[in-house]
């Protein structure tokens, strides 16, 4: 009988302890912020003559033929419990990252709040691998792969203003374009992995 109420007491205790754990666990993450990332392209009216932030583009609505300009809009959301600063946004490709600062940016969303981007079109061309932000941490949150392709392929359809020029120092041809507005752009080499 000393045995099997033990026993039972054992049993008893390590169920209880494993409750506790789960709880501990919900709790910790919880407790973090958790970043969430919409990224879509949208279209605004405007006039042909204008000097557009967007890629300026013809859309059909209804019978009419209107101008319109393109822009990637990001919506950045934070659905933790603790706030967290987000520094830029990034593009990674191959062999380096580049980072978009704009002017509402650095920006600490707290606890269920967003904070909404409007980019031009040109910074997500290319070969990219990832998009995302990156928080004052060091962490990168990205935006989910059915968005990735959708974002990359309707960029890629757009007339971008992007040119190609010759170094004149070391004469290799890089594309480039003009930034608009006070946005700040950091083209910094992908750290190897292996080193």
């Amino acid at each position: 009988m000393e045995i099997d109420l033990k026993l039972l007491l054992s049993a008893w205790g390590a169920i209880v302890a494993s409750i506790l754990g789960i709880i501990k666990i919900y709790e910790f993450k919880k407790e973090k912020p958790n970043i969430l990332i919409d990224a879509e392209v949208f279209y605004t009216p405007c006039n042909k003559e204008d000097n557009t932030y967007g890629v300026k583009v013809e859309l059909q609505r209804g019978p009419d033929l209107l101008w319109n300009q393109a822009l990637v809009k990001f919506t950045i959301r934070n659905s933790g419990n603790k706030p967290i600063q987000i520094i830029s946004v990034f593009c990674e490709k191959a062999k380096q990252v580049t980072q978009i600062t704009t002017p509402e940016l650095p920006v600490v969303l707290d606890p269920n709040t967003q904070q909404q981007l409007d980019l031009q079109p040109e910074f997500f061309s290319g070969e990219l691998n990832k998009i995302g932000v990156l928080d004052a941490l060091g962490e990168r949150h990205t935006i989910e792969l059915t968005q990735f392709n959708a974002l990359t392929s309707e960029v890629r359809d757009l007339p971008l203003r992007i040119k190609k020029y010759k170094n004149k120092e070391k004469g290799h041809e890089v594309e480039a374009f003009q930034t608009f507005a006070q946005d700040r752009v950091h083209v910094l080499p992908l750290k190897d992995k292996n080193t």
